[in-house]
């Protein structure tokens, strides 16, 4: 969550102007650096409940190839499944931002 305080100030300082809702952190580190507000930093696997303990078998797919498919004929986006939350997961059950319209 580093960030310059401007283009010219080359010295990094902790995130403060981020807005982090709805967001899954899967491996790795969670989150560092972080001086949001806390209210800026809301409904996220890190922040609901202590914590969401997540394992490979919460999602349908952790393919990244997916990520470099090509668009469709029409130029729309292409289906995929990486790192969507399969319906048994505990992600479903905080409808953690994309999960309404499906």
């Amino acid at each position: 969550m580093l960030e310059r305080v401007s283009p010219t100030d080359i010295n990094n300082i902790p995130g403060y102007r981020e807005v982090l809702h709805n967001n899954i952190a899967y491996m790795g580190t969670t989150i560092k650096n972080d001086n949001n507000l806390p209210e800026n930093v809301t409904n996220n696997s890190w922040t609901i409940d202590d914590g969401l303990t997540i394992t490979s078998d919460d999602f349908v797919s952790l393919d990244t190839t997916q990520l470099s498919a090509a668009r469709k004929p029409d130029g729309s986006l292409p289906d995929v499944t990486f790192m969507l939350p399969v319906t048994s997961s505990a992600l479903y059950k905080y409808d953690l931002g994309y999960l309404a319209d499906k």
